[in-house]
């Protein structure tokens, strides 16, 4: 149930390159000027899986503590998983164009109709993009739990082992490059077979997914109900009357312009219905930032609703 932008989601993807060389300059300093070098497979084990998967999501933790705009009430989990695959996607072209990559390893993980999910995974890693995803899923689970104050320490501990879960798969993975895993000593075996050498959390990630779009659609539906809706006869009857006097291009424009307007809508609803669902019942609506908010999107859902309406 996405309810945020794609210019959104694109704006995360640049910030995901710039912090992709903040994150390769800690890695600097601690391999080459502390370390002097003198660790390589430290460095790949355990650093790189620590700064990567930690910097990755950091902007958008920023984002979500300081409440930027609004922006933790404003959206759901599904929302932050995708502002979160921005950024890990962002990374990792940047790792990949350092890298000189030309040649990539086969997929592994779910795939749908031979086209694989998260195409970016190999070696037992999710990827950056889903790797990022999948914590930023579980922050967005700690947005909704900040509503009930018992649920905050469980989310918590959600967001904690996923990460840590990231980190163990991409610091495993890289470890797997340089040995053979028939060599490791038991508790890194033990914990490579527990994960099923990495391929457990691509399917785990899958039914996050189809779980969270399914909890946040009956949400939004509960949240909403009662609240004036536009019916799919009435947006098929608007995008169809600048049709009814030709397919020139001043009507197929008209047409466009009328789709833009009832897709904005249909994220401005949602939002409206993340709003409420944030909204805490024992706080006025007109304290904080949930009165300016609610306010106008509540005005953006009626007087689209109007024009479709009218016009």
């Amino acid at each position: 149930m996405r309810s945020v932008r794609w210019g959104t989601i694109y704006n995360f993807f640049l910030l995901g390159m710039v912090f992709a060389y903040l994150i390769v300059a800690c890695q600097y300093v601690i391999e080459q000027v502390l370390w002097e070098g003198q660790h390589q497979m430290a460095g790949s084990v355990l650093i790189a899986p620590l700064t990567e998967e930690i910097g990755k999501v950091f902007p958008l933790l920023l984002i979500l503590v300081f409440d930027w705009h609004g922006f933790r009430i404003s959206y759901g989990a599904c929302d932050l998983m995708l502002c979160g695959a921005g950024l890990g996607c962002g990374f990792g072209v940047v790792e990949n164009v350092g890298y000189h990559q030309q040649s990539w390893p086969t997929t592994y993980g779910p795939s749908l109709f031979g086209i694989s999910i998260f195409p970016d995974g190999w070696g037992g890693f999710l990827g950056h993009g889903a790797s990022a995803a999948f914590i930023a899923l579980m922050l967005g689970y700690l947005a909704y739990a900040y509503r009930r104050k018992r649920w905050v320490l469980p989310a918590l501990i959600a967001v904690l082992a996923a990460l840590f879960w990231m980190m163990v798969d991409h610091g495993l993975s890289n470890y797997s490059v340089g040995s053979s895993p028939g060599y490791w000593f038991a508790p890194l075996r033990w914990i490579w077979t527990l994960d099923a050498h990495g391929e457990l959390s691509p399917y785990v990630l899958l039914l996050l997914i189809v779980g969270t779009v399914t909890a946040e659609r009956i949400l939004l539906s509960r949240v909403l109900r009662g609240f004036p809706r536009l019916t799919p006869a009435a947006c098929f009857a608007y995008l169809w009357r600048p049709l009814r006097q030709g397919w020139g291009y001043p009507q197929l424009r008209s047409a466009f312009v009328r789709l833009q307007s009832l897709l904005r809508y249909l994220l401005s609803y949602r939002r409206l219905g993340f709003l409420l669902a944030h909204w805490p019942g024992n706080v006025s609506p007109d304290r904080g930032t949930f009165a300016g908010l609610i306010a106008r999107y509540t005005g953006k859902v009626a007087l689209v609703q109007l024009v479709v309406r009218k016009s």
